[in-house]
C-alpha cells in the first residue's frame, strides 16, 4: 500500500507495478502466516495439549466414514511446551496416515503418561499408540520413505524415545 501511495504521488506510472508488488507481498506474508500457523499448533498455550488434542481427534471424525477415538491417561497436560508441540504434531501425522493409507473404519489414539520412579531416579514416559482396523498396503509401511514418518522419528529421536511401528495380528 505504501508503493502504490508513493508512486501515486511521485510518480503515477510506476502504479500498476507498485500494484502487483503489493499482491505479491500480501500474499507472500499469507503463506508465512499459515507456515507459522502449522509449526505451532493453534490454541495450545490457551487450551492445553489435552483440549487441543481432543479438538484435533474431533476434527477428523467429523463427515468421514472412519472414527476416530482419543483416550488419555496419565497427567499428560502437566509437560513441558516442546514435548507438547512434538505430541501434537505426532498425533496429528499417524491421523494423516491412518486416513490417507489404511481404509479404516475405526481409530483409536492412546496417549500416555507413564512416571517412573527407580530409587533416587525419576522419569517419565510418554507413549502415543494407535490402532486401527485398516489394511497395510505394498511394502511394509515400517520401511514407507514418507516425508511424515521422517518427521515423526526426528521428533520423537529429539525427545529421546524410538518409534516402532507394526501390524497387529488381525490386522491394523
Amino acid at each position: 500500500a505504501v508503493i502504490v501511495e508513493t508512486a501515486s504521488a511521485q510518480c503515477p506510472e510506476l502504479v500498476p507495478q507498485g500494484k502487483r508488488i503489493d499482491d505479491v507481498v500480501r500474499r507472500m506474508m499469507d503463506v508465512l502466516k499459515s507456515m507459522l500457523l502449522r509449526l505451532r499448533p493453534p490454541g495450545i498455550d490457551e487450551l492445553g495439549l489435552v483440549e487441543c488434542l481432543k479438538a484435533l481427534v474431533s476434527g477428523w471424525s467429523g463427515g468421514g466414514r472412519t472414527r476416530f477415538d482419543l483416550e488419555i491417561t496419565g497427567d499428560v497436560g502437566a509437560l513441558s511446551e516442546p514435548i507438547n508441540v512434538s505430541i501434537y504434531r505426532i498425533v496429528q501425522e499417524c491421523l494423516t496416515n491412518v486416513s490417507k493409507h489404511a481404509e479404516a473404519s475405526r481409530v483409536v489414539i492412546k496417549v500416555q503418561r507413564i512416571a517412573h520412579s527407580n530409587g533416587a531416579t525419576r522419569g517419565d514416559q510418554i507413549d502415543i499408540v494407535v490402532e486401527d482396523d485398516g489394511k497395510i498396503a505394498g511394502e511394509a509401511f515400517a520401511a514407507a520413505p514418507g516425508m511424515g514418518l521422517i518427521g515423526m522419528r526426528e521428533r520423537i529421536a529429539a525427545l529421546g524415545g524410538e518409534l516402532t511401528l507394526k501390524p497387529r495380528p488381525d490386522k491394523g
